[in-house]
């Protein structure tokens, strides 16, 4: 694997994990909001 492979790949988890961590976010407001009312 290449340095400029590693660099995409990290870049690419990087994004994955961002995205991941902002739908849970949305779903654990959400969820919260549908137990709240």
């Amino acid at each position: 694997m290449s340095h400029a492979e590693v660099h995409i790949q990290r870049a690419f988890i990087t994004l994955m994990s961002r995205r991941l961590a902002r739908l849970h976010h949305l779903t654990e407001a959400s969820t919260a909001t549908l137990a709240a009312g």
